[in-house]
């Protein structure tokens, strides 16, 4: 794996499958990229990186070929952004922080913005992802992965950005 100190080389590079052709560069952060998820749909791509940035990527289609152009960046905490997911109905992504955070973000107008209040955990957050079935409408299961090695399951409801409500312990799966 490359771990870059310069955004020229954090850039993702996108290769055509028919040829394995170089048919585009996303140049959206500084440092190391250190995950990527298409979402459901198909239509996005987000990544996150050491920077502490998440960058959302759309696809486009020009001359009837595919690829991404970056359409959103935002700052996700005040640490390495370890891991994103999108939702399975490709309405949020969600982000884990070296900062202990979890931050769910959906899109307003032209950019994202957090959907209600992160989720503040005990360890640092190393890996997060949102469960391919929702409970109920409107309500999420967040899995959490800590550098502890605990797996954490939240509900997750999307609802005002005030409640405290909005995170629920489900389950705790202990390393041991």
């Amino acid at each position: 794996a490359c771990r870059a100190q310069h955004a020229e080389h954090a850039t993702i590079i996108l290769w055509g499958a028919n040829d394995w052709s170089q048919i585009g560069r996303l140049e959206a952060h500084n440092l190391t990229v250190t995950q990527m998820a298409f979402s459901p749909d198909g239509r996005k791509l987000v990544s996150v990186s050491r920077d502490r940035t998440w960058a959302v990527h759309e696809t486009v289609e020009s001359d009837g070929k595919l690829t991404l152009t970056t359409v959103a960046k935002g700052s996700g905490g005040s640490r390495i952004l370890w891991s994103c997911h999108w939702s399975h109905d490709s309405r949020f992504f969600v982000t884990g922080s070296r900062d202990k955070s979890v931050t769910v973000w959906e899109q307003r107008g032209d950019t994202y913005k957090p959907s209600g209040k992160p989720l503040e955990c005990k360890e640092s957050v190393t890996a997060v992802s949102f469960c391919p079935v929702p409970l109920s409408d409107g309500v999420y299961v967040v899995a959490v992965g800590q550098d502890d090695g605990q797996v954490l399951l939240f509900s997750w409801t999307c609802q005002a950005v005030d409640s405290s409500s909005q995170w629920n312990p489900v389950a705790s799966l202990d390393r041991r």
